[in-house]
C-alpha cells in the first residue's frame, strides 16, 4: 500500500468515525434527557432543536483558518470524548437540582418547562458546539489552502454523514440492546480519544499538498449570486429538510406503531441518502458558478418532487388491494425498504445543495472554514426554525397536508430563483418558470386518500374522525367497531375494551378508592366506570397526547362515555407520565392505575424502572395500591417484578392476566364488592362457570423476595427491553452453527394483542 493510499484511508476513517460518534451521542443523550426531564414531545423537540443549534454555533466558533489545524482538531475530538465519558455522571445529579430550582408543579408540565430548556443549554450546548466545529476543522485539515474541487467538499461532507448514518444504526442494534447507557458512553467516548490520537500521530502524513489539479482549479468567473442569496438558500434548505424529517418520523410511527426502531430506520436511510447525494452532485467535469447555481435549482425541484413521490407511492401501496392483504414481515429489512420508499429521493437530491453552496460562498480553501461556519449556522437556524414551527404550529394549524404543501412550494420557489438567476436569457428564464409552475402543480394532484394514509394510516372520511396536532394524530375508526388510535397504535375500543374492563375491575374492588390516578387515558371507558362508583370522589388522568382528549370530546364519543371526561371530578393532565408522578404531591392517591404500554414500546423503560416505581410509591397514600398493567412480557416480566418487589413490600401479580398489584400494606380485595363489580363485566372478557370474585381474587398470588433474588430490576439506563433485538449476535450464531436465516425473523416489536 502506498503512502498516499494510507493517508487517504486515515482521512476516510477519521472523518466517518467522527460522524459515527456524534449520532450515537445524539441518540443516547436524548434518552438521558428524557429520563431526567420528561419524554413528552415538547422536551424532545427542544432537545433536537438545541442539538442542531449547537452544531451551527460550533461551526461559527471554529470557522476560521487555524495555523495548527490538526492540533485544534485533535483537541476538539479529545474534549468530545472526555465530555461523553463523564456525561452520564454529570447529568444524573442535574435533574434533581433543576427540579428544586424550578419548584415546578404538574400544572407547569404542559408546555415549555424552564428547567428543560435550562438543562438543554447547560448540558447539550457545550459538546454540540465542539461537534459543530469538526466540519470546518476537517476542511481546514484536508482541503488545500488554494483553489479546490467542489467534489472535495462533497466527499468529506458525505463521508462524515455516512458515518453518522451508521452511528444511528449502531445505537439501537449494537449498543443499547446489550449495554447500559453509561457503558455505551464510555466505549464510544474512548473512540473519540482514539480519533484524537490518530490525528495527532499522523498529522504530517495527512497534510494536503499545496496546489490541486483538475478543472475546479481554473480561474472562477464572477459569482451569479451574492453571499446574502447563498445564506438565504442555506436557510431554506435547512428549514425544508428538518421539517420534512419531523413529518416522516410521525408518518413512520403510523406505519409501525410504538416501535423504538422507527427512528433509526428513518435516520439511517435519510443520512445515507444525504451522504450519497453530497458525493454525487458535487462533482463537475467543468465547474462554473453559474452551472453550480443551476444545479442547485434543479436539485431543489427534484427534492420536492421526490418528497411527493414517496408520499404518493406509500399511500398507493397501502390502498392497493394487491398489496394491502399481503403479510407484512416484521423485520428490519422490510421497514428499511418502506423507509426507502418514503425517504430516499428527497435527501438524495437536497444533499447536493449544501456542499455546492459552500463552493459558491468560498472560492479558495483559505476561505472555506470561515464560510462553512457562516453557511452552517444559517442552515442550522433554518433547521431549528423548521422543527419548532412545524411541530408546535404547523401540524395544528395547517395539518400534515398543509405542512407538506408549504414545504413543497418553498422548495419550488427556491429552485425557481436559482434557475432564473443562472439563465443566460429571458427565454431560458421563462422556460424555467414554466417548469417550476408545472412542478408546483404536482402537490395539488395527490388524492385525499393518499394524504389520509400518510398522516394517520387510515383512508377515507366516512366513519372516521381525526384530530391532528402537536403530539401526532388521534383517530376513531367507527366501522366495523369504534377503534381508537393514537399515532397508529390502537389504544382502545368503544364503548368498552376487554383489557381495560379487566384492569379497572381490580381497583374498583379495593376497599379504599376515594382518590384515583389513571396513567393512560385509553378510550375513556375506565374513567366512566370509575365515576359510576360513588366511592370514587376524584379521578386525575395523565396522557401525553394533546389530541386524544379532544377527539374523545366529540358528541358521539361523549354520549358513549356518559360525559365522563367533562365531569367536575375529573382532571386531565397532558404531559409525560414520568414527569407527572415526579411533580404530583406525595401521599395524594389511594390508587394509581398504570395503563401506559408494554416494555418493548419506545420510551417504556422509564415507566417500568425502579426509579419510576419509587415516584409512584411516593404519591400513594400509606395503604395505597399501585395497579400495573402490561407487565407480563417475555424477557421483561421478572425484571419488572423485581423492581416492584424492591420498591413495595407486597407484590401480587394475577396468574391469568398481565396485571400486578403492589403496596406497602396487605392487599385485601372486598369479595362482596368484587361480585358487584364483576356482575356484568365478567361477560365482557369471558368469565364463565366460576364465581366472579373467585376469578379475581383466586388469580392473585404473592411474589416472594426469593423468587426475584437473582434478577436485576430495570434501571433507567438499561434499555435492552426496548431495543431487545440483537441481529449481530444472531448472525454470528447462524454463521457459527451453519443455520440459514429464517424467512420471517422478527426484528421489530410486534403489535400487541389487546383481545
Amino acid at each position: 500500500m502506498t503512502r498516499t493510499r494510507l493517508a487517504f484511508g486515515l482521512v476516510v476513517l477519521i472523518v466517518a468515525f467522527s460522524g459515527f460518534t456524534s449520532l450515537v451521542y445524539q441518540v443516547v443523550w436524548e434518552r438521558l434527557l428524557r429520563y431526567n426531564f420528561g419524554g413528552d414531545s415538547v422536551s424532545s423537540a427542544v432537545v433536537t432543536a438545541t442539538f442542531l443549534l449547537g452544531l451551527g454555533v460550533g461551526a461559527v466558533v471554529f470557522g476560521r483558518r487555524f495555523d495548527r489545524a490538526f492540533a485544534a482538531f485533535a483537541l476538539v475530538e479529545l474534549a468530545i470524548g472526555a465530555w461523553a465519558m463523564a456525561s452520564y455522571h454529570v447529568l444524573a445529579p442535574l435533574g434533581p437540582a433543576l427540579a428544586k430550582l424550578a419548584s415546578a408543579s404538574i400544572a407547569d408540565a404542559e408546555g415549555l418547562r424552564p428547567q428543560v430548556v435550562l438543562a438543554c443549554v447547560l448540558f447539550l450546548l457545550p459538546p454540540c458546539i465542539l461537534m459543530g466545529g469538526t466540519l470546518p476543522l476537517m476542511f481546514n485539515c484536508f482541503v488545500r489552502s488554494g483553489e479546490y474541487k467542489s467534489s472535495t467538499v462533497g466527499l468529506l461532507y458525505g463521508l462524515n454523514t455516512a458515518g453518522a448514518a451508521f452511528g444511528a444504526l449502531a445505537a439501537p442494534f449494537l449498543f443499547l440492546n446489550r449495554w447500559a447507557i453509561s457503558t455505551t458512553l464510555l466505549v464510544v467516548g474512548a473512540g473519540n480519544l482514539l480519533i484524537a490520537a490518530a490525528i495527532w500521530l499522523f498529522r504530517h502524513g495527512m497534510a494536503p499538498p499545496g496546489q490541486p489539479e483538475g478543472p475546479d482549479a481554473a480561474v472562477t468567473p464572477a459569482r451569479p449570486v451574492g453571499l446574502a442569496a447563498v445564506l438565504a438558500l442555506a436557510f431554506v434548505s435547512g428549514f425544508i429538510s428538518l421539517s420534512f424529517e419531523v413529518s416522516l418520523v410521525r408518518a413512520f410511527f403510523v406505519l409501525n406503531p410504538s416501535s423504538p426502531y422507527n427512528f433509526p430506520a428513518i435516520l439511517v436511510v435519510f443520512l445515507l441518502s444525504l451522504a450519497l447525494g453530497s458525493i454525487l452532485f458535487s462533482r463537475f467535469t467543468a465547474y462554473a458558478p453559474t452551472a453550480a447555481l443551476r444545479r442547485i435549482g434543479m436539485l431543489f425541484l427534484l427534492a420536492v418532487l421526490g418528497m411527493q413521490l414517496g408520499i404518493y407511492v406509500r399511500g398507493a401501496l397501502a390502498l392497493s388491494p394487491l398489496v394491502a392483504d399481503l403479510p407484512r414481515p416484521d423485520t428490519l429489512g422490510f421497514h428499511l425498504l418502506y423507509a426507502g420508499i418514503l425517504v430516499v429521493l428527497f435527501p438524495l437530491f437536497l444533499s447536493g445543495v449544501f456542499p455546492l453552496l459552500l463552493k459558491l460562498a468560498s472560492h479558495t480553501g483559505a476561505e472555506l472554514p470561515g464560510r462553512t461556519g457562516l453557511v452552517y449556522i444559517v442552515n442550522a437556524v433554518g433547521s431549528f426554525s423548521g422543527a419548532m414551527l412545524v411541530q408546535f404550529v404547523g401540524f395544528s394549524l395547517l395539518g400534515t397536508r398543509g405542512v407538506i404543501r408549504t414545504l413543497f412550494l418553498a422548495g419550488v420557489l427556491a429552485g425557481l430563483f436559482c434557475l432564473v438567476r443562472s439563465a443566460g436569457s429571458r427565454r431560458v428564464a421563462a422556460a424555467y418558470g414554466a417548469l417550476a409552475v408545472l412542478v408546483g402543480l404536482v402537490t395539488f394532484r395527490v388524492p385525499r386518500d393518499v394524504w389520509d394514509v400518510y398522516r394517520s394510516g387510515i383512508a377515507g372520511r366516512r366513519n372516521v374522525e381525526r384530530v391532528e396536532g402537536v403530539t401526532g394524530v388521534a383517530v376513531i375508526k367507527w366501522a366495523p367497531a369504534g377503534e381508537v388510535f393514537v399515532n397508529g397504535q390502537i389504544m382502545s375500543t368503544l364503548p368498552d375494551h376487554p383489557s381495560h374492563v379487566r384492569l379497572v375491575s381490580f381497583p374498583l374492588s379495593l376497599p379504599r378508592r376515594r382518590d384515583v390516578l389513571l396513567l393512560g387515558l385509553g378510550g375513556g371507558g375506565m374513567v366512566r366506570e370509575l365515576l359510576r362508583d360513588p366511592g370514587v370522589e376524584r379521578v386525575d388522568v395523565v396522557d401525553w397526547s394533546y389530541e386524544l382528549p379532544v377527539l374523545l370530546d366529540r358528541p358521539r364519543v361523549r354520549a358513549l362515555l356518559d360525559g365522563a371526561l367533562q365531569n367536575p371530578k375529573v382532571r386531565i393532565w397532558r404531559c409525560d407520565a414520568r414527569v407527572a408522578v415526579s411533580l404530583l404531591p406525595g401521599g395524594s392517591f389511594d390508587i394509581v392505575i398504570d395503563n401506559l404500554g408494554f416494555p418493548y414500546w419506545v420510551g417504556m423503560t422509564s415507566v417500568k424502572s425502579v426509579s419510576y416505581f419509587r415516584e409512584v410509591r411516593r404519591i400513594l397514600k400509606p395503604a395505597g395500591v399501585f395497579v400495573n398493567a402490561n407487565y407480563d412480557t417475555e424477557g421483561a416480566r421478572l425484571p419488572i417484578l423485581a423492581g416492584l418487589r424492591e420498591t413495595f413490600r407486597v407484590v401480587r401479580p394475577h396468574a391469568r392476566v398481565g396485571i400486578v398489584l403492589a403496596s406497602d400494606e396487605p392487599i385485601v380485595i372486598d369479595r362482596d364488592r368484587a361480585e358487584e363489580v364483576l356482575a356484568w363485566r365478567g361477560k365482557v372478557f369471558g368469565i364463565q362457570d366460576v364465581p366472579q370474585s373467585d376469578w379475581l381474587i383466586g388469580g392473585l398470588r404473592t411474589v416472594s423476595a426469593d423468587e426475584v433474588r437473582d434478577v436485576e430490576p430495570i434501571r433507567d439506563d438499561l434499555l435492552v427491553h426496548e431495543y431487545r433485538r440483537d441481529p449481530v449476535r444472531a448472525l454470528l450464531r447462524r454463521l457459527r452453527n451453519g443455520v440459514p436465516a429464517p424467512k420471517a425473523s422478527r426484528v421489530l416489536a410486534p403489535a400487541p394483542d389487546h383481545s
